[in-house]
């Protein structure tokens, strides 16, 4: 089964630049539990920091729950819709259909075989680009259809 944390896994710059300095400097960039509320009631240099951080973290966190959430549910939509369209033959389908749901295949077979041993985001991260190139396809004509609408002409 799919874990929450695999939502967060597509689109996650700060949180592996964050991951590759604990690694580095042994220094965690966020409080310890307990601590948050009286570091950022504090006026001193972390504040400014921590609250950058969290900022850039949730809005990561938003883009990759879309990613992700796209690919997982548009790529099932795609093949029933392909179904649906009187094609039993699955040479008949559309190869970026195809293409997209040996991606599927693939991430949720990684998946399965992982989750079956011990699930941790480390042994996801092979496959979190699959969702991440598959879930921009499927959200980039949405993307650019608001692009459109936002650089038209207001009257």
């Amino acid at each position: 089964s799919i874990k929450p944390k695999q939502i967060f896994l597509a689109f996650r710059p700060l949180e592996t630049a964050t991951q590759l300095r604990y690694w580095a400097t042994f220094e965690w960039p966020w409080p310890k539990s307990g601590e948050l509320w009286e570091v950022l009631s504090n006026d001193d240099e972390r504040h400014t920091s921590l609250l950058t951080l969290i900022a850039l973290g949730g809005i990561s966190r938003v883009i990759s729950a879309v990613i992700t959430l796209s690919f997982l549910i548009g790529v099932p939509t795609l093949i029933i819709r392909e179904v649906r369209m009187q094609r039993l033959r699955i040479a008949a389908y559309n190869q970026r259909v195809i293409l997209m749901l040996l991606y599927l295949c693939l991430y949720l077979g990684y998946t399965i075989i992982y989750g079956m041993v011990n699930m941790e985001l480390r042994y996801l991260m092979p496959v979190a680009p699959l969702a991440m190139l598959t879930g921009l396809t499927l959200v980039s004509p949405y993307i650019e259809k608001m692009y459109q609408s936002w650089k038209a002409p207001r009257l």
